[in-house]
């Protein structure tokens, strides 16, 4: 049975969810981060909407939040493999605008690599625009006041 949560996971249990969706990030997680101390961070700093499978944690949205600027920036979505296709991204995406609404945060901006032609799609159907671009990057930006 699935659940929907904010903040339950512990460190490991984010790292342990990290290293099982690794191989779908474009490129892998684990080539552009160290997975220990990205985890560590996750959890120490990002506010966390997550979805688990009984005790497992199968999908994350980390954001990290700057309320006097009414700005945050999503460092992790992740859904383990066997999961996607069900529109559980979808909502866990749509679980952190309305957390980011609550919170009077104005705009969410990720980095998504121009490689990752499937996440692009994604964030495209969920009204993120580019805001700027480096040689390997798109920066995705939505504004959460006009929705």
């Amino acid at each position: 049975m699935q659940s929907h949560t904010l903040n339950r996971s512990t460190q490991e249990v984010i790292l342990e969810h990290l290293q099982k969706c690794d191989h779908l990030f474009v490129p892998s997680l684990s080539e552009t981060v160290d997975l220990g101390s990205y985890s560590s961070k996750i959890y120490d700093r990002a506010q966390r909407v997550e979805v688990w499978d009984n005790e497992v944690l199968i999908g994350l949205i980390a954001v990290y939040l700057n309320q006097e600027e009414g700005k945050s920036f999503i460092t992790n979505v992740s859904l383990m493999e066997e999961y996607l296709g069900m529109g559980i991204a979808g909502k866990m995406l749509n679980r952190c605008f309305d957390l980011l609404k609550e919170q009077s945060i104005e705009s969410v901006e990720l980095e998504v690599k121009k490689a990752n032609h499937r996440a692009i799609k994604f964030y495209n159907k969920y009204s993120f625009i580019k805001s700027r671009e480096s040689e390997s990057s798109l920066f995705l930006i939505r504004n959460l006041l006009s929705s």
